[in-house]
């Protein structure tokens, strides 16, 4: 007759801490975006600048680009998985914000060169 063996204590632990490992690690990015992520402040128009950036950026990348426009915000989005928000501050006052994922430096440069 075959006797059944129940894991022991320490077996049982570590499966529950791996659960919650594994938890964790799945919930992680959800929770660290809490939201824009304030760049900085640019000069000039909101619209203006975004158009600049929409097309000097779609000239450096290879995917799709496309842009939304809100009462007082316009997002340039690619299909990359990045978006970069422009919101109207003042009448020559644009603040950029990275809404949506890791947006590369080269990238920022190019919308800030837009300011110039």
């Amino acid at each position: 007759m075959a006797r059944l063996t129940y894991p022991t204590m320490s077996l049982r632990l570590a499966l529950v801490a791996a659960a919650f490992a594994l938890a964790a690690c799945s919930s992680l990015p959800a929770g660290l975006s809490i939201g824009a992520t304030n760049i900085e402040e640019l000069e000039g128009n909101y619209q203006t600048l975004a158009n600049c950036a929409m097309a000097q950026l779609a000239k450096r990348q290879g995917g799709k680009m496309s842009k939304a426009e809100e009462q007082g915000r316009v997002r340039v989005r690619s299909d990359l998985g990045w978006e970069i928000s422009f919101v109207h501050e003042s009448a020559d006052v644009t603040r950029m914000e990275v809404t949506r994922g890791p947006v590369g430096e080269h990238f920022l440069a190019i919308a800030r060169a837009c300011s110039a």
